[in-house]
């Protein structure tokens, strides 16, 4: 049984092909937006060859539709709001019960503008999360430090930190009176040195007396430049170095 509508959904036209219950698999179409002509496949039983309906709904759309066949229509979510991801957008669709078939040189677009952004319109940066109260403001996580420096932040350099809101991606609204993702700039604060270790180049564990070691600090925090190296390798000699 095949059944359609031109009217989304407000009345069906139904044909019955055949008696016999068929598993459809899948429907395949014709190359093209205004092909007319579809495949559908599917078993009798698992046990049985392929069964193949081709639908020719030519009958049905005699004709190429004309301007007077079309009227805007302009996107909306489910509960009505008209700006979606910072953007009203308006299309050509065709009328209801029109009984023809879009051309090759047929667009849907018609417009599109930008919205002022809004509440949503944002998404809590990483570390934030949604306030409960306070009218959902994204507020920082208990583990979050927002305006500590990065790992990687060398003295005398700035870096940026997150204000607790980021839009949404693709979104494309401007202005408004919502929450900016503005960051905030300071500069990298001379940091005590930490996470300090010290290796031999290449991994080397034993060497022959009188060969030459050279060893490899590697320091997480803190900036090398302003640090002091003391070396005591328990021969009495003891050196300090500084880059």
């Amino acid at each position: 049984v095949s059944r359609f509508s031109v009217d989304e959904g407000r009345s069906w036209t139904v044909h019955n092909f055949t008696s016999t219950p068929v598993f459809v698999d899948g429907l395949l179409s014709e190359p093209g937006d205004e092909t007319l002509v579809m495949t559908v496949f599917g078993h009798i039983s698992y046990r049985s060859d392929w069964e193949l309906v081709k639908v020719d709904f030519r009958q049905s759309f005699p004709q190429a539709c004309s301007e007077d066949d079309y009227e805007p229509w302009q996107l909306t979510d489910p509960q009505g709001e008209t700006c979606i991801m910072g953007q009203r957008r308006s299309f050509r669709r065709r009328k209801d019960g029109a009984s023809c078939v879009k051309g090759r040189s047929f667009t849907s677009a018609l417009s599109s503008h930008t919205c002022p952004c809004t509440d949503r319109d944002f998404s809590c940066d990483y570390g934030f999360e949604r306030s409960r109260t306070g009218g959902g403001a994204c507020l920082a996580d208990f583990w979050l430090r927002p305006d500590s420096p990065p790992a990687d932040c060398p003295l005398g350099q700035s870096y940026q930190s997150s204000s607790g809101y980021r839009k949404l991606a693709s979104n494309r609204c401007e202005g408004g009176g919502s929450p900016q993702p503005s960051r905030g700039q300071h500069l990298c604060p001379l940091l005590p040195p930490a996470g300090l270790r010290v290796a031999t180049q290449g991994q080397v564990l034993v060497v022959a007396p009188g060969e030459d070691v050279t060893f490899v600090v590697h320091q997480e925090q803190g900036h090398t430049s302003s640090t002091r190296y003391q070396v005591e390798l328990g021969d009495g000699v003891r050196a300090v170095y500084q880059n």
